[in-house]
């Protein structure tokens, strides 16, 4: 009898005690691999992998919010349901959003013009835009790649990376800034430069390297996540 209640207890805390969801991403049928997960009311983070899927600690009425470049930004607030064995699928809708190249460099290279090989600075290109730019000519490889769909995926990969450097800039070198000014911690400055690091102003001051007017977007851009998490729940 002990053991039955034991298993019922277990079941019981299974289903209305879990503290998971996992669940995937698409674009069409396509799966989107570094979609960014965020929980509005824990602020735990969680990307996508290579197949789209992700897992993120999550309860019943926590919201979800799905950011991922060239998309449209979705919510998810979830129920009982979305905790079972099969998951949740969320599906992102297209949207325009052209943004410009971000470089940014943690460490310091010697490079082709200071050793005198190249009088020009040539484009220095991660592996996803090397591959873009391959498929961007007049060949077979660009018109397989067009044709299948597979450059469209690359573009997001792409503009993916650049936002990721974006929010990786903000972490290195305004840190200090965040902590004096806004007080916040190691996980909150994660969630304040992700949820600004699609929007392209940041990308120009970045590549600028122009501190001041972001410190002052960054004041402004926390108080609009502040504004967002504490709306209630319908």
């Amino acid at each position: 009898m002990r053991f039955l209640i034991l298993i019922f207890c277990l079941c019981w805390t299974s289903a209305w005690g879990q503290t998971e969801v996992r669940g995937r991403v698409l674009h069409d049928t396509i799966p989107l691999s570094g979609v960014h997960v965020l929980n509005l009311y824990s602020h735990t983070i969680a990307t996508t992998d290579g197949n789209g899927y992700f897992v993120l600690k999550a309860r019943e009425q926590h919201t979800l919010q799905f950011t991922f470049v060239g998309m449209e930004t979705a919510y998810r607030t979830l129920t009982k349901a979305d905790f079972g064995f099969g998951g949740i699928v969320v599906q992102l809708k297209e949207t325009i959003n052209q943004l410009d190249e971000v470089e940014v460099s943690q460490y310091r290279k010697m490079s082709a013009q200071q050793l005198g090989i190249l009088q020009h600075t040539p484009t220095e290109r991660t592996f996803a835009e090397k591959r873009l730019y391959a498929s961007s000519g007049l060949g077979i490889v660009s018109i397989l790649n067009t044709l299948s769909g597979q450059k469209k995926v690359i573009k997001k990969i792409v503009a993916n990376e650049q936002n990721l450097a974006v929010a990786h800039y903000i972490r290195e070198h305004l840190s200090s800034f965040l902590k004096k000014e806004l007080k916040l911690n190691e996980e909150e400055m994660d969630v304040l430069a992700y949820f600004v690091m699609e929007r392209p102003e940041f990308h120009d001051l970045v590549r600028k390297k122009d501190h001041k007017p972001m410190e002052f977007m960054l004041l402004e851009a926390w108080g609009e996540y502040q504004k967002l998490v504490n709306e209630p729940i319908r």
